[in-house]
């Protein structure tokens, strides 16, 4: 059996390799029909900092030393919260740009959770891209998702309704995308 987990990251900009860094993950799967869901805000410590990215996730430096937790702390807790029994080749993420932005910072930041997940992910715009004809099409695909989406999370973010770059919410986001996604295309 596959488990597929949404993952998001927000970082505190694009570029791991000048220096970039997690800065907060959020993971979703669904149990039992029931979705569930876990985020951490991180403090990795030195890293590079984008003005840009702080505008997007809205997390300020202070923020992050304030109520940043150690990311050695957070990796067993979110490994177990994964599953003890995980069997990494079917534990698939899933997300927006998944397996060529987030798994990276995960990968550096994370690599314990990073274990027990596949190499393998579910990339939803690469999905989108190959269903859809136009651009115009691609768009439209993608608002329906997330309008299914937004319809399934009703309630369950008080206070965080449509807050995009939250990554908790759009991990759970991800996998009822997915899930509408699927349908489309009828997996």
């Amino acid at each position: 059996m596959i488990n597929y987990i949404g993952l998001d990251g927000e970082m505190s900009g694009i570029d791991i390799n000048n220096g970039h860094k997690l800065i907060q993950i959020g993971l979703a799967k669904m149990v039992d029909g029931k979705m569930t869901s876990t985020s951490a805000l991180l403090n990795p410590g030195k890293m590079a900092w984008s003005e840009e990215a702080e505008k997007v996730h809205l997390f300020s430096r202070d923020k992050i030393k304030k109520d940043g937790v150690d990311p050695k702390s957070v990796d067993h807790a979110l490994s177990d919260w994964v599953s003890l029994k995980a069997d990494r080749q079917n534990t698939i993420t899933v997300g927006f740009n998944v397996g060529s932005f987030d798994l990276p910072f995960v990968s550096q930041t994370l690599p314990v959770l990073k274990s027990r997940i596949s190499r393998r992910s579910v990339d939803l715009n690469s999905i989108l891209f190959a269903i859809s004809n136009t651009d115009g099409q691609f768009q439209k695909i993608k608002s329906q998702s997330k309008n299914y989406a937004e319809e399934k999370m009703d309630g369950m973010f008080d206070g965080f309704k449509n807050r995009e770059h939250d990554a908790e919410y759009d991990a759970v986001m991800a996998l009822y995308c997915f899930e509408y996604i699927r349908s489309v295309i009828k997996l």
